[in-house]
């Protein structure tokens, strides 16, 4: 059997027309996966922001209380901000990072109840004391806030920035263009 001009030339293009179909079929699942990729981690990006954000001011609003004694009238509003960000942390971040911004929160509610106690004591004036037991247990809440907070702030840096400290752009090789620039004689 032979195969004359015409049937190999119907063969070649049919081949020619599969290996680009499926060329572009895989291209296109490529960049699908990576644009949702990106689009997740836009996401939780802003999420960690935010995240970051609330937490500094918390801290600034434990110092503040602890300092004065005293909760400003914005805390509150502060406080219920820590409950929106809970929803999409927990959409976003990994279950380890939810794990730790529970904890935070854990430990903030326990501050403030320690504070509301404190503050509402009737037996005595409420003291900001060594010897006031009130006062020492919310002492103990702050500084177990403190050390959630920090904990949380670890694991936070530790993911948004990666085991190299890149971010997500640790991924990215400019390695082999580097050594044929060198291999060129170009600049490293």
């Amino acid at each position: 059997m032979t195969i004359n001009a015409a049937e190999a030339a119907m063969i070649g293009a049919s081949i020619g027309a599969a290996a680009s179909i499926v060329t572009s079929t895989v291209t296109h699942i490529s960049a699908s996966r990576r644009e949702r990729v990106a689009r997740v981690w836009d996401r939780r990006a802003a999420v960690y922001d935010e995240l970051v954000v609330i937490v500094r001011r918390v801290g600034r609003l434990r110092d503040a209380v602890l300092a004065s004694g005293e909760f400003p009238t914005h805390g509150e509003a502060l406080v219920a901000d820590t409950l929106a960000v809970a929803a999409r942390l927990g959409l976003y971040a990994p279950e380890h990072l939810v794990s730790a911004y529970s904890t935070s929160t854990e430990a903030m509610e326990r501050w403030l109840c320690a504070w509301g106690e404190w503050h509402e004591q009737q037996e005595t004036n409420a003291r900001m004391t060594r010897v006031d037991p009130l006062w020492n247990a919310f002492v103990a809440d702050v500084e177990s806030s403190e050390n959630a907070d920090q904990r949380l702030m670890r694991l936070l840096r530790a993911d948004a920035q990666g085991p190299v400290g890149a971010g997500r752009w640790a991924q990215v090789r400019v390695e082999p263009k580097r050594r044929r620039d060198r291999a060129r004689g170009g600049p490293p």
